[in-house]
């Protein structure tokens, strides 16, 4: 008997954490495009600068999603978006 592509079992099935309080349980993410997003500008002289990657963050109690840009996926940006979920 063949089994699906995708099957999944019921050993293989994980439930998510129920967080009590807002901040116990985040889940993080890192996303990388091929395609670079323009940076956002008011005023100014224009720049080359491009957004290339991402975080996302959602919390497990609040479902708070929260997305940060960034140009690349090096460690000092992702230490940045963490600051900036926190």
């Amino acid at each position: 008997m063949k089994k699906p592509y995708r099957f999944k079992g019921e050993k293989n099935k994980r439930q998510i954490k129920t967080a009590s309080r807002p901040g116990e349980c985040v889940s993080v993410d890192h996303l990388e495009s091929s395609q670079a997003g323009f940076v956002a500008q008011m005023k100014g002289k224009l720049t080359k600068q491009r957004y290339k990657a991402g975080m996302v963050f959602v919390d497990h109690f609040s479902r708070l999603r929260y997305i940060h840009l960034m140009s690349s996926l090096t460690s000092n940006e992702t230490v940045e978006g963490k600051i900036a979920f926190e």
